[in-house]
């Protein structure tokens, strides 16, 4: 059973911040930081973008398989004879071929949600939250953006960056498992397609036999 529902990120970016509203770390402690929380940040933003690249060759693959067998089967049953379409193995082939369009189709669904952008993070009314959260970034003015350097001192700021990058590693980790959690329901679903397509090419086979070669 896969574990979709998740506790909220905007749980997790506020309980974080809460935690660590009183934390002032020093100079030299910011910096060692700092160099550790970013290596963080870059090994979950590769997991993420590496994931958006399993996807998009899974959806190609699905899109592949679907029109193969789209074109094979306008190419196979026009040949077919009045006879041949009214037996129990045409009528497995067209429930065996619905079933793989049904799942094929439920599949990329589900895979193209995993990879569509979703921010659960609650937006700024005044100051920014973030430093680092593009929407948070984009929903305040130049003014109070250029405010937020230029009334605090530079570790005030390098401790608010720090904190931010501390939020930012956990919540893109929290949407790269949400994308592994669906991508993996996909990829369950695609295999089941293709199993599909394989009965339906055995049950086609079958019926050429019967009814094509030997009629």
């Amino acid at each position: 059973m896969f574990s979709f529902f998740k506790p909220s990120n905007q749980v997790d970016a506020v309980s974080i911040e809460r935690t660590l509203t009183s934390w002032s770390p020093s100079s030299g402690d910011i910096e060692r930081y700092y160099k550790f929380v970013h290596q963080g940040l870059e090994s979950v933003t590769r997991l993420t973008e590496y994931e958006d690249k399993k996807a998009s060759r899974i959806l190609g693959a699905m899109a592949f398989l679907t029109a193969l067998v789209a074109a094979l089967n306008v190419s196979f049953i026009p040949l077919l004879s009045v006879d041949a379409r009214k037996g129990a193995l045409f009528g497995s082939l067209v429930i065996a071929l619905c079933l793989f369009y049904f799942l094929s189709l439920l599949g990329s669904s589900v895979i193209v949600w995993a990879i569509h952008p979703r921010f659960n993070i609650k937006l700024p009314s005044g100051r920014p939250t973030s430093f680092l959260f593009a929407p948070v970034i984009d929903k305040v003015n130049g003014v109070v953006w250029a405010q937020e350097f230029s009334n605090y001192t530079a570790d005030q700021v390098a401790t608010k960056a720090l904190k931010d990058e501390i939020v930012e590693v956990k919540l893109i980790a929290h949407k790269a498992m949400q994308k592994v959690r669906w991508l993996r329901a996909g990829s369950v679903l695609f295999v089941v397609a293709l199993a599909l397509a394989t009965i339906a090419s055995l049950l086609g086979s079958a019926l050429a036999l019967k009814f094509v070669v030997f009629s």
